[in-house]
Formats: structure tokens, sequence, C-alpha cells
């Protein structure tokens, strides 16, 4: 059984947090592709009382039924029966909190931001094995329960023949890189140098932290550029560390004004951080800005 969305920042957006691309999965030769599923991309199963079809693990939405646009969308409510008996699901919504309607428990303000992660990151899916595996990371953090990833329904949902083993191995991926990579987001920007001369290179030190659990965020392109001394503008992608370098010329003597921009970050907005100048020559200082709390 399906039912009721919470949309947690199920946004389309070019990401590319982690090593690992979001990219479509193939199937291995020795695995028959399923018939498609009429709910979305995923997997049609049986419900928790064993009724043959009358259930799905995966994603609502193209190339099933439009539930949200051309967004794919995930249930977070496994209590509630699916679109077929309630007339259709409405628009997902934005949530600040959410109580398991599993264990009837509030559920951490942490477990928002992990499923607002795994969705933001991989829920933009047409494969079925991946949108499998987002709708059980959904569940172990919204649900949780008998329906947790080591639940009794969580395992037997992914342990049924027709469910992709390729499944289990990528939820308890996504699981292990939201606990480290989840927003909110800070971006942070220091140029090596706080005063320099007119044809001097300035080198800028650029980082994504998450502000949940302090690690530094990988694959993260930021924007960049500066005014007031002269213009310049350029683009760095964060590295396996969190970090990345850019550099530019001063111009004009003055004072200068160096602005990052970091976009497509799940489940977040977009992050700016701008560095103004103090005074004399081409001047810096530093700063940080940190990404609104909403998931």
């Amino acid at each position: 059984m399906h039912a009721r969305f919470v949309r947690v920042a199920v946004r389309s957006l070019a990401v590319a947090i982690a090593a690992g691309a979001a990219g479509t999965l193939a199937w291995s030769p020795a695995q028959a592709a399923p018939a498609p599923s009429p709910l979305g991309p995923g997997f049609t199963i049986p419900d928790s009382d064993g009724n043959v079809g009358a259930s799905h693990i995966g994603a609502y939405g193209p190339p099933g039924p439009k539930v949200f646009g051309n967004a794919e969308t995930y249930c977070a409510d496994p209590e509630r029966k699916g679109p077929a008996d309630s007339g259709g699901y409405s628009d997902p919504t934005v949530v600040t909190s959410w109580t398991s309607s599993v264990t009837g428990k509030p559920m951490p303000r942490e477990n928002l931001a992990y499923a607002s992660y795994v969705i933001g990151r991989y829920g933009q899916t047409r494969d079925h094995a991946q949108a499998a595996a987002v709708d059980a990371a959904v569940y172990e953090w919204l649900a949780g329960g008998t329906y947790g990833i080591d639940g009794t329904r969580g395992k037997q949902r992914l342990a049924y023949p027709v469910v992709s083993p390729t499944a289990r191995t990528l939820v308890l991926r996504y699981i292990d890189e939201a606990k480290r990579y989840a927003g909110p987001y800070a971006l942070h920007i220091s140029p090596s140098v706080t005063k320099t001369h007119t044809g001097q290179k300035v080198t800028v030190a650029v980082k994504v932290t998450s502000t949940l659990t302090g690690a530094a965020v990988p694959g993260v392109t930021v924007q960049l550029a500066e005014s007031g001394s002269g213009t310049a503008t350029g683009r760095v992608t964060t590295d396996q560390q969190g970090s990345g370098a850019w550099e530019f010329t001063a111009g004009e003597t003055g004072n200068a004004t160096l602005r990052a921009t970091a976009t497509g970050l799940p489940g977040s907005h977009v992050l700016s951080a701008e560095l103004v100048s103090l005074a004399g020559h081409v001047s810096l200082s530093g700063g940080r800005s940190v990404s609104p709390s909403r998931f």
C-alpha cells in the first residue's frame, strides 16, 4: 500500500555530489527487464497483505500518471492505499517536520534532510532499480519501523524476485552517502590575500560543507565573478576533499568584490557568498553564506 506524498525537495536538479554519476543504470545481461509499471519507474509487487500486484516500489510519475508535472515523486506514507483507491494523488508539499504513520512518532529533523538529499540527488530517474532504491531510502527515513531498511516489510519489498538485487545495493549506498553529505550547506570563499597590487594573481579557495554533518561536499560546481578592480569570471568544481581554487588577476587600484554561487545541491536553495572590499589597493575580505534550513 502506498499513499500520501511528501515533497522532500523533489526538484529536477543537475547535481553531481558524490563520486558516482546519477545516470541510468544498465541491466546485467542476465537480468531481464520487468514489464513497465503503470505507476512509474520501479517494480510492481504484492502489498503487505500478500495481494499480488497491489503495490509498487519506486517512483510515481512518467512514464506513469503525472503526479507532479514531469517530476518523479515518492511516497512517504505506506499506511494509505495507492492512487487507484484514492482517486489520484494531489501535488506533493514541502514540509519542515514529519510524523511517521507507521510508528506514530515524529521523525528527527535530520531524517528530512537525509530523505531530501536522496530524492534530490537520485530521485529523477527512469531506472527501475534506482527508483526502487530511492523509495526504500525515503521509507527508511520517514516511515521507519517495519518499513525501515532492516524492518520486516522493508526487507520484504526489496526481496521479491521481480525486484532487481541492485536496488538493495544502491539504497545502502544512498543511506551512507546521505549521512555524510545531506544539507543544509555552507559555501565558503577565502582569498589568498586581502590586499595586493594591480596585475598580481589572487587565488581564491572555495569549499562547500554540510552544516548538518560538517563534511566537505565533493563534485559541486561553483561560479565565481570578480568586479571592481576589473572583470573576471570562472568556475571550479570541488574535488574529493570538497575544496577547489580559482585564480584571477587584480585589475585597477581600488576596491574589489568577489561573488561565488553554487547551485544544484540536493534539497537546498541556491547558495551565494560575497567578499566585499575593505580599503586601499585591491582589497578583499572573507566570509561565508549558509543556506536556508528548508527541506
